[in-house]
């Protein structure tokens, strides 16, 4: 059988600077298993210093390139041209591409593949015009659009980013390659021990997607409605102008290093996820392999991806949004354990590897 030979680039990601922790990991969880294939002969991993404490076999090649995970020009530079002439240094038939952004400039030298985790900047053009740095917009659309036009297949993360991406690809007037829903995937995780604390985790952000103002509105009504005497955490930062309520114990953390942020959703009796947009959402997921059940929006990837397990809520409406609290602080360990065994099922990179591989072997012939 054909062997695979693939130069993956984890270059451009580091902890510190991305906007998306969720794929971060899944593009290291995406590299860990795939190179682990047996029909992958030869796998160079494109990295930075950065990353410390990669789970990898001996026979991975890495080569460290700093510049990738640059700004500005540097960033510009590496994108356009240096990726791709690392690729021909490593001698690899392909290319991966974890974030779906390839150079526009030239043309990929090896087969391409890329994995593209959403659209998101095509729905804020869409939805928050102005709101997404015009100029960084049509960047990503370059890029995504070379992805496109260059890779030999593209792998999404959900059957509703797959979705998405055809219908941009049919506004542009351009055929794709083959889209193959791989999802992302999942290990058990630890549990809290003994009995939780009476603490409420919420992830908030800045980027209106998240609708950190709709969360703070909601929860603020609920905790008055029920006199909910707890701590409320909030993990992430808050739209410029907005403060902590001045009534209840409120407490919002920036970005916390992984281990706490697992310690700290597995001691949460709820975890809150607002947003209006994703390719999959992962917190949800998240929380319920921890232990602690998910209150999250009800749209089109977390419907895919959780399949009606945790406490899904309208978005339009608080009602729905309570009585969600009212479901996800009453649910019985047993059922959270019964949704942890189907998600890992459901979601795991022994399934989305084998996807990969599978497809790559099939666009080389």
């Amino acid at each position: 059988m054909k062997k695979l030979t693939i130069t993956f680039s984890l270059a451009e990601q580091c902890f510190d600077a991305t906007r998306s922790i969720g794929l971060l990991n899944l593009s290291i969880g995406m590299c860990e298993s795939l190179c682990r294939r047996p029909e992958v002969e030869r796998f160079t991993l494109l990295s930075n210093d950065s990353f410390t404490n990669l789970n990898l076999p001996p026979s991975v090649k890495v080569e460290i390139h700093n510049e990738a995970n640059g700004r500005g020009l540097r960033r510009i530079l590496w994108d356009q041209f240096g990726a791709y002439k690392a690729a021909i240094k490593a001698g690899n038939d392909w290319l991966f591409m974890p974030k779906g952004f390839v150079s526009f400039l030239k043309k990929c030298p090896v087969k391409l593949a890329a994995y593209v985790p959403d659209i998101m900047h095509d729905f804020y053009e869409r939805t928050y015009p102005g709101h997404f740095n015009p100029l960084e917009c049509k960047y990503l659309k370059l890029m995504l659009k070379a992805a496109v036009k260059q890779a030999k297949v593209i792998f999404t993360c959900s059957e509703f980013t797959s979705s998405e991406l055809r219908d941009l690809c049919r506004r542009w007037g351009i055929e794709p390659p083959p889209l193959i829903a791989i999802g992302t995937g999942f290990e058990p995780r630890e549990k809290h021990k003994g009995e939780k604390p009476n603490r409420i985790m919420m992830l908030v952000s800045p980027w209106k997607h998240k609708r950190t103002d709709l969360a703070m509105e909601y929860l603020s009504r609920w905790v008055k409605e029920t006199g909910f005497d707890g701590e409320i955490d909030l993990v992430g930062a808050l739209p410029k102008g907005m403060t902590l309520p001045s009534c209840g114990k409120w407490r919002i953390y920036s970005r916390i290093p992984e281990p706490e942020y697992r310690k700290m959703m597995a001691a949460a009796r709820v975890l809150i996820n607002f947003s209006e947009y994703e390719g999959f959402g992962i917190p949800p997921v998240e929380a319920i392999l921890s232990g602690t059940c998910s209150v999250y929006s009800d749209i089109p990837a977390s419907r895919e991806v959780l399949a009606g397990m945790g406490a899904p809520f309208d978005n339009n409406s608080y009602e729905s949004f309570k009585r969600a609290m009212e479901f996800a602080l009453n649910v019985p360990p047993e059922k959270l354990a019964e949704w942890e065994k189907t998600l890992l099922e459901m979601h795991n990179w022994k399934k989305g590897a084998e996807k990969i591989v599978r497809a790559m072997l099939e666009a080389q012939k």
